[in-house]
């Protein structure tokens, strides 16, 4: 049935929107480098007469692929990409392959090759992107046969490598986009023997493995051909414009030779004929023009136009079965301007055949407005902060006061913090805008990068985000995380935004769809996902004929997911620095379309539902409450960005890592000191407050435009926090100190404070500095007067001969959880000076746990002594070698899957066989040392043994690193398991690799979540099997386990990402070179299959023993040399945080299980504990509980210590 549609078309962007979506695309493919190709057309965008041109280009591709078929039917397999131009307005969906790993590609089906097809070959034509910046090659195979090698030219054209099956390939270029790139067909000959006829061929397309974002892609578009053949057929545009009493008409180069006439208000011109001139046939009439119809038949079609005002003057379009007319007229006076187009768009047509019926009425269409925020990004942090006031902000206050259906959803809180310190006045104002719903803010201070940050850093935005927004604008409560920019989720996240009373998390760079998010403990959060958070808004920034098709489309969309006739749609009207948009005109029409006018006059009536502007705290319950087909995932989905900023900031990350130890441990003891003298110690609420939002400032947004200015405004951040970190532990362990009752007969006291909550026993160093002629020889002795071995090293002398100062380290066993032991330091006039004697074997050392075998070039072998079991393989790697590859990536993981390193210019430690050294050996440790120059760095490593722990440690660092870009340095581990389970910590957490992820993320991330590596870590990364585990604690934030050379061997090697040198993906941004000098450190261990004992030593590596030399003791110090202030009875339960209550007297205390089983926890402490209550997880709705605590499995719990 043929209907019509009468539609008046409205422009509602504005200037600084369309060149804001004009860049769109360069950002989603910003950070590629180069392209190439062989046959050429391009098609030239002419004089610029719109829809004239349109069918000049249909009709040239119609010339060329006439006899072509159908190159695209059906998807079979790979990595589909969303939202990028094809010569289509309707066709944005793709199948792309890149030159990266040498598997991203894609396979498809063609159209049916005719039955009766007599031809040699075949040619299948298809609608087609291609790279032509990059020029690497690219494999074509027809049913599993390789046709051909290709790779683009600047030009457009293809250069034919390889051609085993005598094929063709063609690119047709139509135009570029704005990085040049084409957009175009692709035609694909193939011999008629490939294929059976009647039946599709399968094509696919494979790139290269040239670590190279290159790419090719081919549109799902099913009618490529038959769509161009009607256009030739049916359509047709025309633009006149009348001067001195004549009208000219242009139009399309192809209409030369056909028969045309006007009719003017009636008057009908003489009958003429089109002549070609350039790309436009041309006519002219002899006739006025009209004020109040028009109409021009060419060939028995006939468009015509009515002027309902009588002026000459229209805009309108209208959709008569399968084409859409669009017709505008521009009455001058003198000149009067008409274009008259008609183009077949069976879509708008097929798109309101569903609406008849009244399933759909009840439901709602709700437009969100947002902005996507980085702290910088788009400009320099500063220039930000400006336009989030004035561009975002400042309207959004102005429009929400004067707009009763307004609304605007704020990320996070930050921009709120950022606006109320310029504008100070206008809290009031938003508090009022918060209560009405005109406005909503999501629950984090930022939306960081969840699984490069530390367990309670990721809390910490939640009290700094909706806490502080609850406090200062009266009581909001955002419900409510965003983070669409982020291509990852970590597994509690769920659990911590459910435990803080946040339902609903909206993200992006995801699977289309809603659904809910779990955390292995259970909890949930409602989760909606646009896509690509930019994906919307593509569509409504069009005409309005295509914002109402989209959002009828949409409605369809999502019909599964809802009951019938209740369907929430989504439309998020979102990008980087969006300014509010206002949808009244849309909102307006869409509510008041309903009906259809039949070809034949007939009116059919539309049951479409309502259109509201709505924020997401009005949306989000909705579509929860309407929800039915909602699947529920659990899981960790890793984050494919990681492996850019983790290795590509070493030095601020460093500083992150080290303050998120730095500032819980700091919390605890500085709350311990305000117990003990309240008046004394005031707990410094606000220089914590200033230091944690030091700590969370980074968000996820490094590099970007001026990127060196935001990667150092995030380092100082990072540093500043881990300086106020280190001098707020200062002063509680110093305060502290003071007050333990000491026995200075028994020498200088040393007090070790654990800031972690179980007993722990590790090495301690620490440099002591000695008052002339009173040390000859260091002693250490315990409280209990137990002499323990000591080690001294870089030993100072006075002139007598006695100690001046010295280095020197002894183990600290049993120091007790969120405790101290005090230790003493004295002149051991009857023991032996330490042995630094340097005879010992240098290939072999042994202890009661290990025997090592040093060889030229690294480590051979590590035997466990307890498992009777060599840990290592040593076929490739030597055990902790560092080794160099190339490593290109794209900047922040922007195509899918992390970009792997190549074996370009490869190089390692052990291919050079540096030989060992041993720098000490005494009573407590030995320490190795080698050193190599390799490619652009010289690697030196140092390995420590302690004779009585079951430990390696490692020291490693990069000296004069070049900063050669598109390099990595990493560590290797190989492991002699078979097939083991690896498995590394997330933030209150583990993931065991191919067990704890979701299946796959969707979108353009097409990999399956467990074949996602590196993956970002917190402490530890291990390879377990059925008897032991081995346990690598890690300095840095991401790790791998997956051989990334070209070793023809499947052994798993744990590697610690120490470095890379890339460049932001930012089209604009800057390098990550990070030139000079670079120290990791980890520790290696092994343990029964099961424990987590390795898990805890290497969290001990990582918050080292915190150590007060020769503290004051006050006159009235009343504490015990040895004590525990807290402790739990739970091996499988730990404790994050001991801090003051942020709204009483209370001391909160966070803990999580790393178990799968319910745990019941006891808690001793130094004080009596009067209550306990459970609250979430910002200190919220205190529910009194038994002193027996409950943490479920996988559980994070908060509880409220009310003390006596």
């Amino acid at each position: 049935m043929k209907r019509q549609i009468v539609l008046v078309s409205k422009v509602v962007l504005s200037s600084c929107l369309f060149l804001m979506l004009a860049s769109v695309h360069a950002y989603t493919f910003a950070g590629k480098s180069t392209p190439g190709n062989l046959e050429s057309m391009p098609f030239h965008k002419g004089n610029g007469n719109g829809h004239i041109q349109e069918l000049n280009t249909n009709h040239n591709l119609y010339s060329i692929a006439k006899n072509d078929i159908e190159g695209y039917s059906e998807m079979l397999l790979g990595s589909e990409f969303f939202l990028y131009p094809s010569i289509r307005e309707d066709v944005n969906v793709s199948m792309i392959a890149r030159a990266t790993t040498g598997q991203m590609g894609f396979e498809f089906l063609t159209g049916q090759v005719p039955s009766n097809y007599k031809e040699e070959t075949v040619t299948f034509f298809m609608l087609s992107d291609i790279d032509l910046n990059l020029h690497e090659s690219f494999d074509i195979h027809v049913n599993d046969k390789h046709l051909l090698t290709f790779n683009t030219n600047d030009d457009g054209s293809l250069a034919i490598t390889q051609n085993p099956g005598k094929g063709k390939a063609q690119f047709i270029v139509v135009s570029r986009d704005a990085n040049g790139d084409g957009i175009g067909a692709f035609r694909l000959t193939v011999p008629t023997s490939w294929v059976e006829k009647g039946e599709s061929a399968k094509i696919k397309f494979n790139g290269h493995k040239k670590n190279s974002n290159c790419w090719v892609m081919i549109f799902k578009a099913a009618d490529a051909v038959s769509r161009i053949k009607e256009s030739v057929k049916s359509e047709a545009a025309f633009n006149i414009k009348e001067q001195n009493g004549v009208l000219y008409v242009d139009a399309p180069g192809f209409f030369e030779g056909k028969k045309v006439y006007a009719i003017s208000d009636g008057k009908k011109s003489k009958i003429k004929t089109f002549k070609a001139q350039g790309e436009l046939s041309k006519v002219s009439f002899n006739i006025e023009s009209p004020k109040k119809d028009f109409s021009i038949v060419c060939d028995d079609a006939e468009l015509n136009i009515l002027f309902e005002n009588g002026d000459g003057n229209i805009s309108k379009t209208d959709i008569v079965g399968n084409y859409l007319l669009h017709h505008q007229a521009n009455n001058q006076g003198d000149n009067w301007y008409a274009s008259l187009t008609k183009l077949y768009k069976p879509e708008f047509n097929e798109t309101f055949d569903d609406f008849f019926e009244k399933k759909y009425e009840d439901g709602l269409v709700s437009i969100m407005n947002s902005s996507h925020q980085d702290i910088a990004w788009v400009d320099r942090p500063e220039v930000c902060i400006i336009l989030r006031d004035t561009l975002l902000l400042a309207p959004v206050l102005k429009d929400a006061f004067i707009r009763d259906d307004y609304g605007f959803d704020i990320e996070d809180g930050l921009m709120l913090r950022e606006y109320l310190e310029r504008h100070p006045e206008s809290k009031e104002q938003l508090t009022t805008l918060l209560k009405r719903n005109l406005i909503s803010v999501g629950a984090t201070y930022n939306c960081p990068y969840e699984d490069m940050y530390d367990a309670e850093d990721q809390v910490r935005q939640l009290y700094l985000g909706k806490k502080w927004v609850k406090k200062n604008f009266g009581g909001y409560d955002s419900k409510v995380y965003w983070n669409v920019d982020v291509p990852g989720k970590s597994l509690q996240t769920p659990q911590i935004l459910k435990k803080a009373g946040v339902d609903y998390m909206i993200i992006s760079r995801h699977a289309k769809g809603m659904f809910h998010w779990a955390s292995p403990d259970g909890s949930s959060v409602f989760t909606y996902s646009p896509g690509h958070y930019g994906n919307d808004l593509l569509y409504l920034s069009r005409d309005m004929n295509n914002k109402l098709k989209y959002a009828a489309d949409q409605t369809l969309y999502w019909e599964d997911s809802f009951k019938g006739g209740e369907i929430q749609t989504p439309l998020l009207s979102s990008q980087d620095m969006l300014p509010a948009i206002d949808y009244s005109d849309f909102i307006e029409k869409w509510n008041n379309f309903d009906s259809i006018v039949d070809e034949d006059g007939s009116t059919k009536e539309l049951f479409l539902p309502k259109m509201e502007l709505k924020t997401v705290d009005e949306f989000m319950p909705l579509a929860e409450k309407n929800a039915i087909e909602i699947d529920t995932i659990m899981g960790e989905r890793p984050n494919v960005w990681v492996y850019i900023h983790g290795p590509g900031h070493h030095d601020a990350l460093t500083a992150s890592r080290e303050a998120s130890k730095l500032l819980p441990a700091a919390e605890k003891f500085l709350s311990i000191a305000n117990i003990l003298e309240p008046q004394k110690m005031q707990y410094p609420f606000a220089e914590l407050d200033e230091a944690w939002q030091a700590k969370i400032y980074p968000d996820h947004g490094w590099g970007g435009h001026d990127g060196d200015i935001t990667d150092n405004l995030f380092k100082e951040n990072l540093v500043r926090s881990r300086t106020m970190g280190q001098n707020l532990l200062n002063e509680g362990t110093e305060f502290i100190s003071r007050r333990i009752k000491k026995n200075q007969k028994l020498g200088i006291p040393i007090v070790l404070f654990n800031s972690l909550s179980w007993k722990r026993t590790d090495p301690v160093t620490t440099k002591m500095d000695f008052v002339k002629g009173r040390f000859k020889n260091v002693g250490v002795m315990t409280a209990g007067k137990k002499k323990v071995d000591v080690q001294m090293s870089s030993p100072t002398y006075y002139d007598d001969g006695s100690l001046k100062s010295a280095d020197i380290t002894f183990i600290a066993e049993d120091i007790p959880s969120i405790g101290y032991a005090t230790y003493y330091v004295f002149d051991d006039k009857l023991g032996k000076a330490s042995d630094d004697s340097l005879t010992e074997n240098v290939g072999t050392y042994e202890n009661e746990f290990y025997r090592l075998s040093f060889e030229n070039g690294g480590i051979a072998q590590v035997y466990d002594k307890e498992f009777k079991r060599e840990l290592f393989l040593n076929d490739n790697f030597k055990v902790g070698d560092v080794f160099t590859m190339q490593s290109v990536g794209n900047g922040a993981g922007e195509f899918g899957d992390v970009q792997q390193p190549s074996m370009v210019d490869f190089d390692k430690v052990s291919l050079h066989k540096p030989e060992w050294e041993i720098l000490e050996n005494g009573p407590v440790y030995t320490k190795y040392r080698l050193e190599q120059q390799v490619l652009h760095a010289i690697v030196r490593q140092e390995v420590t043994l302690y004779h009585n722990l079951k430990r390696v440690y490692f020291d490693t660092s990069l000296r004069n690193w070049s900063g050669e870009l598109y390099r990595e340095f990493r560590t290797a581990f190989p492991v002699n398991m078979e097939n083991p389970e690896i498995a590394h910590e997330v933030p209150f957490g583990s993931v065991r690799v191919g067990k704890d992820e979701i299946k796959t993320a969707g979108e353009r991330y097409t990999p399956l979540c467990k074949d996602v590596h590196p993956r970002a870590i917190i402490d530890w990364i291990s390879a377990t099997d059925e008897e032991l585990a081995i346990t690598l604690s890690s300095s840095v934030a991401a790790a791998d386990w997956i051989d990334p050379t070209d070793h023809d061997s499947n052994q798993s090697v744990l590697q610690h990402l120490l470095l890379a040198s890339r460049t932001s993906c930012h089209w604009e941004g800057n390098e990550y070179s990070q030139a000079g000098n670079h120290d990791f450190t980890n520790v290696l261990t092994s343990n029964k299959a099961g424990s987590i004992v390795g898990q805890k030593i290497a969290k001990q590596k990582n918050e080292p023993l915190h150590v007060v030399v020769y503290p004051d003791t006050s006159k009235d110090a009343f504490l015990p040399e040895t004590n525990s202030f807290y402790e739990i009875d739970s091996e499988n339960v730990m404790i994050t945080t001991i801090k003051k209550a942020e709204d009483n007297n209370d001391v909160i205390a966070r803990m999580y299980n790393v178990k799968g089983t319910e745990e019941t926890v006891n808690m001793s402490s130094y004080f009596n504990i009067k209550t306990y209550n459970k609250t979430n997880i910002i200190e919220e709705y205190p529910e009194e509980v038994a002193p027996q605590l409950k943490v479920g499995k996988y559980a994070i719990e908060t509880f409220s210590l009310e003390l006596e």
